[in-house]
């Protein structure tokens, strides 16, 4: 496992930070155009999104202690939504 100092590892959780909103900003537009606007713009976003998230989540204890206190239920459907978005933006690779 690869240690980060203070100053990466918040780096990183603002850079995942951004991406989430990157890809909620280009959604809102994709969604309400049916899909004709943003469509490149919007798949990059939720790559770099799921990116970050997997990538945060491998070296933040903190987010894997979130889990343990969600229900199971609701790790199903968080992680079937994550997957869905990986899927939509990756089809190739599924």
């Amino acid at each position: 496992m690869v240690r980060l100092t203070n100053s990466q590892f918040n780096m990183k959780r603002t850079n995942l930070l951004v991406s989430i909103l990157a890809f909620e900003t280009y959604w809102a537009y994709y969604s309400m155009s049916s899909g004709k606007v943003y469509v490149n713009e919007t798949k990059t976003a939720a790559k770099n999104m799921i990116n970050g998230l997997e990538e945060l989540t491998s070296l933040d204890k903190d987010m894997i202690n979130i889990k343990s206190k969600m229900s199971k239920g609701d790790i199903v459907v968080v992680e079937k939504i994550l997957r869905e978005i990986k899927k939509w933006a990756n089809p190739t690779n599924y």
